[in-house]
């Protein structure tokens, strides 16, 4: 028979499965914190991902911070935001898979944070001061990656455009003579801020 789990064991299993980008626990999370108490139905999901969270053999090391600054991330998405776009976000094709940056949840654990995926896996999350803490399959060749974005994301963004036809910042075809000249299309530029129209 299995033991039911005390209350701080689901709440540390949800804030776990919070961490890794799992929308649903942090939803769970968020009303839990909000009125102190789960619905049956609630409950029965609640300690459910919990014991998938708590189990050795799911938890993956994670939470180990990268020395690299990604605060300039942080800004342009903060200029996103402050512009209008709801779900703005970052696609890129790193070796052949789409590495996607986008928002935390606003109703979640980790509201303010930018979390980084490559298809469905979670690689990890950048905090609201620019510190990323990798998940335990973000590999060194990922993180030199970021590393490339972070240190200039506008121009690697446009560089990314040129090469690929993409845009990064809405994930479509560059189609225009101008766009694919630039790197990314003039709504996008105007949402993100970014220079349009210059031919140097």
């Amino acid at each position: 028979m299995t033991t039911p789990l005390t209350t701080a064991d689901i709440i540390k299993g949800l804030t776990i499965k919070s961490a890794t980008g799992n929308n649903f626990a942090a939803s769970l999370l968020a009303g839990y914190n909000k009125y102190k108490s789960f619905t049956p139905k609630q409950l029965t999901w609640a300690e459910k991902l919990a014991r998938e969270a708590l189990s050795p053999e799911t938890v993956k090391p994670a939470g180990e911070s990268v020395g690299a600054d990604f605060v300039k991330i942080i800004n342009r998405f903060n200029i996103a935001k402050n512009n209008g776009l709801k779900r703005p976000a970052l696609t890129f094709q790193f070796n052949s898979s789409p590495l996607k940056i986008s928002l935390a949840p606003e109703t979640g654990a980790n509201k303010g944070f930018l979390y980084v995926k490559s298809g469905v896996d979670y690689l990890g999350k950048i905090s609201p001061s620019g510190l990323f803490s990798k998940s335990g399959i973000c590999g060194s060749n990922i993180i030199e990656f970021l590393k490339q974005i972070g240190n200039d994301p506008v121009n690697f963004s446009a560089q990314h455009g040129r090469e690929t036809g993409q845009c990064c910042f809405c994930a479509r075809e560059l189609t225009t003579k101008e766009s694919l000249f630039v790197g990314y299309g003039p709504c996008c530029a105007s949402k993100w801020q970014l220079p349009w129209g210059k031919t140097n």
